[in-house]
């Protein structure tokens, strides 16, 4: 665009009350002269002028800095000329432009011929109304005139200013709500092993949906179609059951491919045959029919013409339609733009293709914003979906630009137990604003006492509730309870000002709301366990590591989703290629029969299809199911220092229906086995009588103190079968029935004491068994507990750690060939969250680890 004329002006903030943004709405301009119709230089019928606003720099229009949202444009009609400059031409933007007080501005103008004439006040002449000599500025917006040549050669005429007036908007202190509602994005979980091909971010998938009852069998090369539960050619066909007619078109797809034919004859309500013959065989698959009639589309136009068609009763403008010719290149998603009749629509963009013969059908679509092979997710925005087309499970999903296709399973709404609304508001002196957000449950219902204020770009904990930002199908699916046009996200903007001139505003093009989904469990199953008790699995034969897609085949594979696996092989193996030993990955992708691996929790699988092994001794090892855990680094004690107890001392938010499990693991130096090997030992929570251990949900800064302790002893199966009598300095232990050695084997580790007393008892583990008998490690040397009417329990965790009440509570443990060892050199913390529910977590604020020594 060529300017021609530029106008310069500064603006006062004392003009403004002192603000320091204002929003320019618009330019008058006083035109003395328009060229008549046709009958102007530039031979343009009817030109117009185009006006634009530009920054200031070293005196001279930035010309080249005109904004998109900056200009505004007036046809020839209503652009009017006067004799004596008495009135004007408005020039007003879409968008008000914003400006800083301060500053200096010009305004540029463009006409689309140069006989037009604006009205100047030059200095020393005398003003036409008032034989006045004129001054050369007025004094309020002190500006030059500038003349532009050959596109941007820009001389100032210092004796000369247009008349012209500025017009800036003005507001009110009535607070003014700018209202915010989640985009409409779908959340399609893939049927894993469905996805052909990759989809194109931005490109257009579309959902193809059987819409004729019963499946049908295509041969490759034949044209016959066999139907089984077909009504082809049932003239009382409901509106879902479309009528199959000579001459219509129809689709037969599965997940992998689809044909498009035209129907030649037919026969009955199970057979008919086609135009063309099939290219590939199917059998069992379903059909859909597409909309009636012959469409005529080209290159050139967006009008599409149509023979034996009913647009203006089967579309609305608005609609998506899935317009092709049969084939998968001239295949295309077009939005009506307009339906003039039964047999003429308009479309948004010309078709890429021509054909006479082509055909169309209504659907819903969306637009790739995210498509992850690996995780089997395809997350689309700008969905049409309504409450008639939507997306569904098990429908084929195509990709306009790529062909990919692939079957939707499920559709995913976006949980949410954080949240962050991170808006770009200007907010000029004198304004402020307040923000804020509802969502609603999963239920799609929405609570009136959930709408909560917020601060922008603060991370916000969602207050005790299932909050769900869902997939827009579901949503229209589920609206009564929604916010205003079934969404489930409102994130509203209370604007105010106190200055007639300026206001808070919001740049639309910059609006974030991220948010975060905590990972958690209420499961502490194999916590316990150290890296020589992991679920493992062992992949040693070729079928073993597949050769496609990153895939590592496990039969009844028991890892899931975020699982952290420990990859470990033999020495004198060579790892697998992509793995490295003793390394641990993140299960990104896992099904019934196998897994995908990743460096990071939401990362790319990595590539282990170069190299498949055939030998023994490549393992994939889990260290138990809970979600949510911490292990601390690995903490040695100074020489000659031994520990003799463990306390662990926490600050933490435990809500009600949740928990914090501690776990310790100690190495004594006297036991060569290695610290990776060792079990966890599950710590006891002390709770003191009137101390308070739980917070209070609807505070999530109501931290509690709580404190953990090695157990006395673990929990185990008490024996049922009798009871048992002891002797003092006798490590035989007689049993009052005759079947001990069932109960009671050797190598367990056994709690022996009174039922009266439970608290009196010593652990120790078992050498011998027999029927009537079993033999301990130690003769007993403690008095009370000599006699008979003993209790004998089997402790589950026998590698794991407890205070010896034996041994003046010095901390004990049994390594894996159940030697004994009293007191620890090393050790490291694990803390594990617990919780039934994503959005109620715990957390922990701080915790101090201290070693204990008499």
């Amino acid at each position: 665009m060529a300017y021609s004329k530029a106008q310069s002006f500064f603006l006062d903030p004392e003009i403004f009350n002192n603000t320091s943004i204002v929003f320019l709405t618009s330019v008058d301009l006083y035109f003395k002269n328009k060229p008549g119709l046709g009958a102007g230089s530039s031979g343009i019928y009817a030109p117009g002028v185009t006006v634009g606003i530009c920054p200031m720099r070293d005196g001279k229009p930035q010309i080249d800095q005109v904004g998109i949202r900056s200009i505004a444009r007036n046809d020839y009609g209503l652009i009017s000329s006067t004799t004596d400059a008495s009135y004007s031409t408005n020039f007003k933007f879409k968008i008000p432009v914003t400006l800083q007080t301060g500053s200096e501005y010009a305004f540029v103008i463009a006409f689309d011929d140069p006989d037009f004439r604006l009205w100047t006040n030059r200095t020393g002449e005398e003003d036409i109304n008032s034989g006045q000599v004129a001054k050369n500025s007025s004094g309020k917006t002190d500006g030059n005139l500038f003349d532009i040549t050959n596109g941007n050669v820009i001389t100032p005429q210092l004796d000369t200013d247009l008349k012209f007036s500025l017009k800036f908007a003005k507001f009110t202190d009535t607070a003014k709500t700018f209202k915010l509602v989640n985009e409409s994005y779908e959340f399609i979980k893939l049927n894993s092993g469905s996805i052909n091909g990759a989809f194109i971010g931005g490109e257009y998938v579309y959902q193809q949906q059987a819409n004729a009852i019963g499946t049908v069998t295509v041969s490759s090369g034949g044209s016959n179609v066999t139907g089984s539960g077909t009504d082809f050619g049932n003239t009382t066909a409901s509106s879902f059951t479309e009528k199959i007619s000579n001459n219509d078109l129809i689709l037969v797809a599965n997940s992998s491919s689809s044909q498009i034919r035209r129907v030649n004859v037919v026969t009955n309500t199970t057979f008919l045959n086609t135009t063309s013959t099939f290219s590939t065989s199917m059998s069992g698959v379903k059909i859909r029919t597409f909309e009636k009639g012959f469409l005529s589309v080209n290159t050139t136009s967006p009008i599409v013409t149509g023979t034996n068609t009913a647009f203006d009763t089967v579309l609305s403008i608005g609609d998506f339609i899935v317009l092709t010719d049969g084939t998968d290149s001239n295949t295309v998603v077009r939005q009506v733009s307009y339906v003039t009749n039964s047999s003429s629509i308009t479309v948004d963009v010309i078709p890429p293709f021509s054909n006479n013969n082509a055909g169309y059908y209504k659907s819903v679509v969306g637009k790739v914003d995210k498509f992850a092979n690996y995780k089997d997710m395809l997350v689309l925005y700008q969905s049409s979906a309504n409450s008639t087309l939507y997306f569904t499970n098990n429908k084929i999903l195509k990709g306009v630009d790529s062909t990919a296709n692939a079957v939707s399973f499920s559709l995913i709404d976006v949980s949410l137990a954080k949240y962050s609304p991170r808006y770009r508001v200007v907010v000029p002196a004198g304004t402020r604003y307040n923000q804020y957000v509802n969502i609603a449950n999963s239920s799609y219902s929405t609570i009136a006492s959930k709408n909560k204020q917020v601060l922008n770009g603060a991370s916000n904990i969602v207050d005790n509730y299932s909050a769900t930002i869902a997939s827009r199908s579901n949503e229209v699916r589920n609206p009564s309870n929604l916010f205003a046009n079934a969404k489930s996200l409102n994130a509203n903007l209370e604007l105010i000002t106190n200055n007639d001139y300026t206001s808070p505003y919001v740049i639309e093009t910059d609006l974030d709301f991220t948010t975060e989904e905590f990972l958690i469990n209420n499961d502490t199953s194999a916590e316990t366990y150290g890296n020589n008790r992991f679920s493992t699995v062992t992949f040693n034969s070729n079928t073993e590591v597949a050769s496609t897609n990153n895939f590592i085949s496990v039969a009844s594979n028991p890892f899931v989703n975020n699982d952290v696996l420990k990859y470990i092989t033999s020495p004198g193996n060579t790892a697998v290629t992509g793995l490295v030993n003793n390394q641990s990955y993140f299960v990104v992708s896992a099904n019934t029969t196998g897994i995908k691996l990743s460096s990071s929790l939401d990362g790319t699988p990595i590539d282990i299809t170069a190299t498949i092994y055939s030998e023994t001794g490549h393992t994939l090892r889990r260290d138990g199911v809970a979600f949510s855990k911490y292990v601390s680094k690995t903490v040695t004690l100074d020489t000659d220092q031994i520990a003799e107890d463990l306390i662990v001392y926490m600050s933490a938010y435990k809500p009600s229906g949740t928990d914090i499990e501690v776990y310790t693991k100690l190495l004594s130096e006297e036991d060569g086995e290695s610290f990776n090997n060792k079990n966890w030992t599950k710590m006891e929570l002390n709770v003191p009588t009137g101390s308070k251990v739980v917070s209070l949900d609807s505070n999530s800064n109501d931290f509690v103190d709580l404190e953990f302790n090695i157990p006395s002893y673990h929990g185990g199966s008490e024996i049922s079968s009798g009871s048992f009598s002891t002797s003092l300095s006798n490590a035989v232990i007689t049993g009052s029935y005759s079947t001990v050695n069932t109960d009671i084997v050797t190598g367990q580790l056994v709690r022996i004491y009174s039922p009266n007393f439970p608290d009196n008892f010593f652990v120790d583990t078992v050498l011998a068994s027999n029927t009537t008998t079993f033999t301990v490690s130690k003769a007993i040397s403690n008095s009370s507990l000599v006699g008979s009417g003993l209790k004998v329990s089997v402790v589950t965790n026998k590698n794991s750690a407890y205070l010896d009440n034996q041994n003046y509570n010095i901390v004990r443990y049994y390594n894996s060939s159940m030697a004994k060892y009293d007191g620890y050199k090393t050790f490291a913390i694990k803390i594990v969250l617990k919780s039934d529910n994503y959005y109620l977590v715990p957390r922990v604020a701080e915790y101090r680890a201290i070693a204990v020594s008499a």
